[in-house]
């Protein structure tokens, strides 16, 4: 099996450079196995810590909530004046004040439900983007890793047509080889040539890929080949797996539970408002200097006609309830569809990955033997370069494959909300 060396190491090298438009910059080289990438790309990623912060912030509105249910305390104070030809009289205001919603139509209720399903779909959020993050780390790195290998694939071959070159002059100028012989490698050295600045260029883009995840300055080298763990795909259909702890369902299913409190929210504006005040202190032009006085209060307020707004809230509240109903379902059946097209993927790849391991040890040795009969004048400089053509092709698709393995099984993962269970 063709299989290039590795040595697992790692560092991060830290320095500070000066920018024009500020005192100095925070800039690092990257160089390491998975792990240090995984950590430093968690670290420095913007859009994990702007998920977190929104899912702190629709934590702090779900503790707000609590609040419509406890009375209000206070103190206040207000200056009046009152004149007219009569008389002419001041007065200050100045007491301590507590009001309490006793009953608004249950509207405080449907708003603090509300806003705990807003809460949870944020939360299920925040878990499904941690998860997947490391997935996607996973992905990139795979896939500059391939793309870092294939390069020395292409390299090493280039070399090795250099030398069948130099072969194939020393021949001719025997009378052992012909020009066709020689152009053909001629040729041959620029077809890598050119295979070798487009593996240049495919290495570039991986590895500016995933110099913007990580936030690094620059990537020296990565050292870890990441082994391919194969997922187990269910015999008996994906529908249980959807249902099975499934985030991307289970927020649908809190859109359904919020969009009901909304409608219960609209609703409560059918019904009256009770509430309670009390006030003890001086009551401006009220006042009476001898001692302060004691306010208490209720009110009923029941509005029967409001311009049929409360019913237009009531049938868009009703409208956005089936429309989070329609979405449920048709996720359920897109994703399943999803989520089977993407265990054929991984199925199909898992088979290559397996054909390809097998060809890499019958390519080598191909190579060798063919190698050796061009020497003993058994093959011809066609044969060369098919065995070769051959090699890198194998070689190339187990280092690619990788990568869309790992792409796959994140778009699975993505799916379902959590990680599949891998092959023992």
């Amino acid at each position: 099996m063709l299989s290039l060396p590795s040595k697992i190491s790692s560092k991060i090298i830290i320095f500070f450079g000066a920018t024009l438009k500020s005192a100095s910059a925070f800039c690092f080289v990257l160089s390491g196995d998975f792990t240090t990438v995984n950590k430093v790309a968690l670290e420095n990623n913007t859009e994990f810590k702007r998920v977190y912060a929104e899912l702190q912030e629709y934590e702090a509105v779900y503790s707000t909530k609590i609040s419509s249910f406890l009375p209000r305390l206070g103190v206040e104070s207000r200056y009046e004046t009152f004149d007219s030809e009569f008389e002419k009289v001041k007065g200050a205001t100045n007491n301590i004040y507590a009001d309490w919603n006793v009953f608004n139509g249950f509207k405080d209720y449907s708003l603090r439900k509300s806003a705990f399903y807003q809460k949870e779909q944020k939360r299920l959020e925040f878990e499904r983007f941690k998860s997947n993050f490391s997935w996607k780390v996973k992905k990139i790195y795979a896939k500059a890793y391939a793309s870092q290998e294939t390069l020395k694939v292409y390299e090493i071959y280039v070399q090795k047509n250099q030398l069948f070159l130099q072969t194939v002059r020393n021949r001719r100028s025997s009378g052992l080889a012909t020009d066709s012989d020689f152009l053909e490698f001629e040729l041959f050295d620029s077809k890598l040539k050119m295979e070798t600045m487009s593996a240049q260029s495919k290495f570039q883009q991986a590895f500016t890929e995933l110099k913007a995840l990580t936030g690094a300055h620059q990537i020296d080298k990565l050292t870890s080949q990441l082994p391919v763990e194969f997922v187990k795909i269910p015999a008996g259909g994906t529908e249980s797996l959807l249902n099975h702890k499934n985030s991307k369902i289970n927020s649908n299913r809190l859109s359904v539970e919020e969009a009901d409190s909304q409608n219960s929210l609209a609703k409560a504006g059918y019904l009256p408002e009770v509430s309670l005040k009390a006030t003890y202190g001086s009551m401006g032009l009220r006042e009476t200097l001898v001692s302060p006085e004691t306010y208490f209060g209720i009110t009923a307020r029941w509005e029967f006609f409001s311009g049929f707004e409360t019913y237009q809230n009531h049938q868009a509240s009703i409208a956005r309830l089936l429309s989070a109903e329609a979405k449920l379902k048709d996720d359920q059946i897109r994703l399943q569809n999803e989520l089977e097209q993407t265990f054929n993927q991984l199925k199909n790849i898992k088979d290559r990955i397996l054909y390809e391991e097998k060809n890499l040890a019958r390519v080598e040795r191909y190579l060798n033997s063919v190698s050796s009969e061009y020497r003993r004048g058994v093959k011809n400089a066609a044969d060369i370069k098919s065995a070769m053509e051959l090699a890198i092709q194998s070689i190339s698709n187990r280092l690619t494959l990788v990568p869309e393995y790992f792409e796959q099984r994140e778009i699975a993962q993505d799916i379902l909300g959590y990680e599949l269970e891998t092959e023992k």
